[in-house]
């Protein structure tokens, strides 16, 4: 990888971004009282997942010394062992609904960069989805937000993990 002053600029001096995505184990982090939260964990295999889109050469401290990657939320989905095949049609359509739901709530979370780093890159799991510093000049955005932008509708409309 090369050196940080070797990495491309954008027109607004920010880094090119390095967009990764990820799918996190959120099954603690839901309401076990919620309604439906049962059935949700029944029908996702007994883990609930939220995939998101970072910038690993874009770090914030939130208060604190150490580092965090700023996620961005991209939709919540249910285990990615569980095969669709078993699952009902209206089992599947309630639980999207049921998700859809939470995702309306969650536009962006922190995270320590060390537990992000630790996570294996893998496919369905972790894994890069552009890397703004490859594209040739034409190809090239203005600023960092457009990349942003550009990248999370993209991975709405064609989800690279799900």
């Amino acid at each position: 990888m090369p050196l940080e002053t070797e990495i491309a600029r954008l027109s607004d001096g920010a880094l090119a971004p390095r967009f990764m995505t990820i799918a996190l184990d959120e099954t603690d982090s839901w309401n076990e009282n919620a309604e439906g939260y049962d059935r949700a964990i029944a029908i996702s295999g007994g883990a609930i997942f939220g995939t998101h889109v970072y910038d690993a050469r874009r770090v914030v401290n939130c208060c604190e010394l150490t580092p965090s990657y700023e996620l961005y939320r991209i939709s919540t989905i249910r285990s990615i062992h569980v095969d669709s095949m078993d699952t009902s049609d209206e089992d599947l359509n309630w639980l999207y609904e049921w998700f859809s739901q939470a995702d309306e709530t969650q536009e962006v979370m922190y995270v320590h960069c060390g537990v992000i780093d630790r996570t294996p890159i893998e496919p369905f799991k972790h894994q890069l989805l552009e890397d703004y510093a490859l594209r040739s000049p034409e190809e090239q955005v203005q600023t960092w937000e457009e990349a942003k932008e550009d990248t999370i509708d993209y991975e709405h409309a064609n989800p690279s993990i799900c």
